[in-house]
């Protein structure tokens, strides 16, 4: 982005828009960080990437030849690695053969297991279509000017779609909430939970709740004191209570200090 101001810095005079639409653009966001106590430091992040990636661009367009082909080759070599990372580490997980690239994947998504599914074909597609058309740029040179920006686009895209569909149970078992539903779904279920059974919420943001209902179709209230209904679902971080008609243990994701516990009201 710096080196897209500097060689178009003789032209900012002339009030170019693609130049001052993108920079006004950074500037307000400065401004807004500088300014907001509330906003999130990766909202306030995401905010900045459209203009910078545009000023960005057009200093790319300025670099020269040399450069471009660093630019290249450190895609095609840096990208290529990625993947054949990441299908490594699969083949690891599948066979076991290197036990500490296996381990370390059962670390983070205990329980999960690779599977030979639609995720796996779109995987081995996008590897496919990457690997041929490195081989295509390794035997012909276009001149067009937006090949490096290209092959660094291309490359991450594959990186994304690689790992998604190669580790999306993994990915499922680790980051989703829908192992954490499922549980608590079983656990109201086990003790006589049905579809028009008032339940509470302590401490469970309107997203969780979200989560809650779209994952387990479990409508979660907050506006009724816990006496009025039978089940409450307790979400608490480190210091976790223990509490004496909690129905099962908690159910918590892996590597994060969140756990969520039912409990039950004793009818007198």
């Amino acid at each position: 982005m710096l080196w897209g101001l500097y060689t178009w810095r003789r032209h900012l005079r002339f009030k170019l828009t693609h130049l001052y639409v993108p920079l006004i653009l950074v500037v307000t966001g400065l401004f807004a960080t500088i300014f907001s106590s509330h906003q999130a430091a990766d909202s306030v992040f995401l905010t900045f990437l459209p203009p910078m990636a545009v000023l960005a661009a057009f200093g790319l367009v300025t670099v020269r030849r040399d450069q471009e082909n660093i630019l290249d080759w450190f895609s095609i070599s840096i990208f290529t690695l990625g993947v054949l990372t990441l299908w490594a580490y699969w083949f690891a997980w599948l066979t076991a053969f290197a036990p500490k690239m296996a381990r370390s994947l059962q670390m983070l998504a205990p329980g999960s297991t690779p599977s030979f599914d639609s995720g796996f074909a779109f995987a081995l597609t996008i590897s496919a279509f990457w690997l041929v058309f490195v081989g295509w740029r390794l035997t012909h040179r276009p001149v067009v000017i937006w090949r490096g920006p290209w092959l660094c686009a291309l490359g991450m895209t594959t990186i994304v779609s690689v790992s998604i569909g190669l580790y999306h149970n993994g990915i499922t078992q680790n980051r989703s909430y829908s192992p954490v539903v499922t549980a608590v779904s079983d656990i109201l279920n086990e003790h006589g939970y049905t579809p028009d059974t008032m339940i509470c919420g302590d401490s469970i943001p309107p997203a969780v709740q979200g989560l809650f209902l779209y994952y387990g179709h479990i409508r979660i209230v907050t506006s009724y004191p816990p006496e009025a209904c039978r089940f409450t679902i307790h979400r608490d971080r480190n210091d976790r209570i223990f509490r004496p008609d909690e129905l099962a243990p908690p159910v918590s994701r892996p590597h994060t200090d969140e756990s969520f516990t039912v409990t039950e009201r004793r009818r007198q």
